[in-house]
């Protein structure tokens, strides 16, 4: 998506032809308000094929700017987690336990009692496997609104930064992109810190179990 985006505003750079995004959103805005409500089951149907988010929310700022662009993609992505959930589920059927290695079974009962905060956590982390995780979530007891809710405070700060970077694209030396790495970074350090704590009491109370 980076290299395609670059070769687009390169060739367009030669051509002398007017590709940035403040031409981009106004040729979109002519379609009228169906051009953000698209995108959304669009952004869902692409997240599930593999499409990583951060192109799908970053491809939404540039289309219609980093608030309305960071809203669409976060509302698409959110549903994404929650279909790829349902669809594992619904094609498991009643063998979802048992797809699921022996090992992996106390992390599920973690899951049913603290689905949402786990949610949360692993959104913030980096470097998760996004879709690989919300289908894998399908074989477990995690309910639906935890995966919803969960993903989307988690994802939310993360969502918007994507979008201003997707909405200046022309402009990568420009404050709004500086605040968006800015905030990258911090959630990056701060889904780890709260995952480390986690797994510290997580691994506590097993030891108490055992």
């Amino acid at each position: 998506m980076a290299a395609l985006l670059a070769a687009l505003f390169a060739g367009g750079t030669l051509s002398g032809v007017d590709i940035s995004p403040e031409r981009i959103r106004r040729d979109v805005a002519q379609i009228g308000p169906l051009a953000p409500l698209a995108y959304v089951p669009l952004t869902v149907v692409l997240n599930c094929i593999g499409v990583p988010s951060p192109a799908l929310i970053g491809g939404a700022g540039l289309l219609f700017g980093t608030a309305v662009g960071g809203a669409v993609g976060h509302t698409g992505i959110v549903l994404a987690a929650v279909s790829q959930l349902l669809i594992t589920r619904y094609l498991a059927h009643d063998q979802a336990q048992a797809l699921l290695p022996k090992r992996v079974h106390r992390f599920d009962d973690f899951l049913e009692r603290r689905g949402f905060y786990a949610v949360l956590y692993l959104r913030m982390v980096p470097g998760f496997p996004y879709n690989t995780l919300n289908y894998a979530a399908g074989l477990t007891r995690l309910k639906v609104w935890q995966m919803a809710a969960g993903t989307a405070i988690g994802k939310a700060p993360r969502s918007f930064a994507y979008a201003a970077l997707g909405g200046n694209l022309d402009d990568l030396g420009s404050v709004e992109v500086r605040i968006a790495v800015a905030v990258i970074a911090a959630m990056a350090l701060a889904g780890a810190l709260l995952a480390w704590r986690q797994a510290r009491a997580a691994g506590s109370a097993g030891a108490e179990e055992a």
